[in-house]
């Protein structure tokens, strides 16, 4: 995979990632759509984490319609389908893989009923950006707290890769009340520890994060005056949308496997 998308920005083409767990809905569709506006290169990942599904979930019985999804990408002009099989991405088995945690961020809200969950999540997406490479990352905003955990893994472990956070306008209601909440409960958090330990401060707008790492993308309603829904440090994305008739070839699906992936054509 790496291979392919050096190839790709070595012609200086930017390249987008969209993760998703398959089984394609209309939000994922809008996701790709934004990241072809955005990117020259757009590849979509297609995995089912087994690390954020916790005991009793449904991680056997999630659906897996990896060729329907595949039709359906390729109709939207998609450039690569990356699906990697679980030892691909977790070569040493889950008890051993090395995890990544964010702390506070991960604990709280949708975190406390799912011990593990967002743990599952930022390691899995490190593995992504990893194997992937891209220069830009798409996620939907509907999971805000997700995407806070996103963005501080982007700028804390310096990726290099911007965040695109696509709004749609039916996930705004949400977004801002997880933004509430997320807040209130770090707020509390750090009035709870001791005096010896530094506290977090009140949280009004999301967490921010180093200039250049991360960027909003503008939500597609001109009469939505509200500020960025991330950072206000982060600059809007689509600004300098990039035109491109292309041909389309036949689309590839990745299997990797680590740590020198390897592809082919699907028949």
């Amino acid at each position: 995979m790496r291979a392919l998308v050096r190839t790709w920005r070595a012609a200086g083409e930017g390249v987008a990632l969209v993760p998703t767990m398959g089984d394609l809905h209309a939000g994922h569709l809008a996701l790709v759509e934004r990241a072809r506006e955005q990117s020259r290169r757009v590849v979509v990942s297609i995995f089912v984490n087994p690390l954020q599904f916790g005991a009793g979930e449904d991680y056997e019985t999630y659906p897996r319609t990896l060729e329907r999804d595949r039709e359906r990408l390729g109709a939207l002009g998609v450039d690569a389908v990356f699906a990697p099989d679980v030892a691909a991405l977790y070569p040493r088995g889950l008890e051993q893989a090395v995890r990544v945690v964010v702390p506070e961020l991960e604990d709280i809200l949708c975190g406390a009923e799912r011990p593990g969950h967002f743990a599952g999540v930022a390691t899995v997406v490190t593995r992504l950006f990893n194997s992937v490479e891209p220069d830009l990352a798409v996620f939907g905003e509907k999971d805000y707290q997700q995407l806070l955990i996103i963005q501080r893994l982007i700028d804390d472990l310096a990726f290099g890769i911007e965040l695109c956070a696509v709004s749609p306008p039916c996930a705004r209601p949400m977004a801002l009340h997880c933004r509430r909440e997320i807040a209130i409960s770090l707020r509390s958090s750090a009035q709870s520890r001791p005096s010896c330990m530094p506290r977090c401060a009140p949280l009004p707008k999301p967490l921010p994060v180093a200039s250049g790492t991360s960027r909003a993308c503008p939500n597609g309603d001109a009469s939505d005056s509200r500020p960025p829904a991330l950072s206000p440090a982060i600059s809007k994305c689509g600004e300098q949308s990039i035109s491109r008739p292309r041909p389309r070839a036949i689309m590839p699906t990745i299997f990797a496997y680590w740590p020198r992936p390897a592809w082919a054509p699907h028949a």
